[in-house]
């Protein structure tokens, strides 16, 4: 049995170190790039397998030399969910500056097509079954396809909407959300998704029915909030290079708790001190951590 097994986009995020995010009709200058393996739910189980997890992912990906470079990027997390198929793999730009702010722009290729029927029910035997966006821009297939998941796993399902699904708004995420045992939005993410402000947003979620509530605030650290519990848990603060892939750590760094049996407070603070190692440097995943 797998710890953890996600479902998300997969991406090849390609990385622009630039001198400023442009506006319209303005242009930019390129300082530095870097290619790497991504994809919100994808970085969260590669981070888990590097702090000694058992994970898995299910998804699609092209059968292209994005695709190639993509599974030889993945680590130790296996891949016998991740079928290749012809099209193009999901590639991510990724504008950032030397002040550590970004913009993605995302070609979703293939990730907008997996219909139910392209999951093996067998392969999701874990413990948490983590869930994340799509870009849904061609296709709203994969979306449904999530919505149906959850109704047939039997393990705690863990959700990251993303800006993307937020921007959806609450009643097109019910299905996920009152199946979830936690819920990771952003606080931008949580106000836009509910139209109130976080922490009561945060309650409108667990009255739809999932368990936790978890709204991580950047350089702030994050909010957590259960039936039994309303904590804010500040954030160490370090130097930002890139904030991408930080709430994907932060994800990482929570299950990681759950999985330990921890309490939720610290699964709070391990998030924090995941996310605060992703951003000291360019890419948006972790390489090396001691647990201990």
């Amino acid at each position: 049995m797998f710890d953890v097994i996600g479902f998300g986009a997969l991406n090849v995020d390609k990385i622009f170190l630039i001198d400023k995010i442009p506006k319209a009709d303005q242009g930019c200058h390129v300082k530095r790039e870097e290619i790497t393996a991504g994809g919100s739910a994808a970085n969260t189980v590669y981070d888990l397998s590097v702090i000694g997890f058992k994970t898995g992912h299910i998804g699609k990906i092209g059968e292209d030399e994005e695709g190639k470079f993509f599974l030889e990027n993945f680590g130790g997390v296996d891949t016998k969910g991740i079928r290749r198929v012809k099209g193009k793999t999901g590639i991510a730009y990724i504008l950032v500056t030397p002040e550590g702010e970004r913009a993605i722009i995302v070609n979703p290729g293939v990730n907008d097509f997996i219909d139910f029927k392209d999951i093996d029910l067998d392969y999701l035997k874990c413990k948490y079954f983590h869930l994340t966006s799509f870009a849904c821009s061609r296709s709203f297939l994969s979306f449904e396809t999530q919505k149906k998941l959850v109704k047939k796993v039997k393990c705690k399902i863990t959700f990251d909407p993303g800006d993307m699904y937020s921007s959806m708004g609450l009643e097109a995420l019910k299905e996920i959300i009152e199946r979830s045992y936690a819920v990771f939005p952003t606080k931008e993410e949580i106000e836009i998704m509910t139209k109130l402000n976080y922490k009561k947003a945060a309650e409108r979620l667990l009255n739809i029915g999932c368990s936790i509530v978890v709204v991580t605030m950047g350089k702030e650290g994050c909010y957590l909030k259960t039936d039994k519990e309303d904590l804010k848990i500040k954030a160490k603060r370090v130097p930002v290079k890139d904030t991408t892939g930080a709430g994907d750590a932060f994800n990482a760094g929570f299950l990681s708790g759950l999985l330990k049996e921890k309490s939720l407070k610290e699964c709070c603070e391990l998030g924090n001190r995941i996310a605060s190692l992703v951003i000291q440097d360019y890419g948006a995943r972790i390489q090396n951590i001691s647990m201990t």
